[in-house]
């Protein structure tokens, strides 16, 4: 037992260092340029690499992301192993607080829009109405038939 823990220690470092780092990188939108088929996105990230194997992620880009198409630059002395995109299905979207606010409102004007449109629809029929009566009646009015009959016991 007591040799097993001492070759545990000795394996342990060794496997440590043979892990890659992992590191998640934030991107910022550089520059976009939009074609009839689709668009370019460039995005720039500064990370700090540190010597061994590292792993990138580049979280937040788009589900649409052609593979082929991904390119890196760096300004450093590094070699690219392989570039990988994965879809994240189980991930959370995280919905940014400006971009919630927006949806609220727009949530807000199209219940506004509706109430108005309502509204207006109201106001054509009572419109409609009031031009209906106007022709009935004619120019002098409505008028109430004169009749000879009295009531003498009420």
């Amino acid at each position: 037992m007591r040799n097993f823990v001492f070759v545990l220690f000795q394996v342990l470092p060794f496997s440590v260092n043979c892990q890659a780092n992992k590191i998640h990188a934030e991107t910022y939108i550089e520059n976009v340029t939009i074609y009839f088929s689709g668009a370019r996105v460039e995005r720039s990230s500064t990370v700090n690499v540190r010597p061994g194997r590292s792993e990138i992620y580049f979280e937040g880009l788009s589900n649409r992301l052609d593979q082929q198409t991904v390119q890196l630059k760096a300004e450093a002395n590094i070699t690219l192993l392989a570039v990988q995109t994965t879809k994240d299905f189980l991930g959370e979207h995280k919905i940014q607080d400006e971009e919630k606010e927006l949806t609220d409102k727009t949530e807000v004007l199209k219940d506004k829009l509706n109430l108005d449109q309502k509204l207006l629809e109201v106001y054509k029929n009572d419109e409609a109405m009031l031009i209906k009566n106007q022709v009935i009646g004619g120019t002098a009015g409505s008028q109430t038939p004169k009749s000879n009959w009295f009531f003498t016991n009420l």
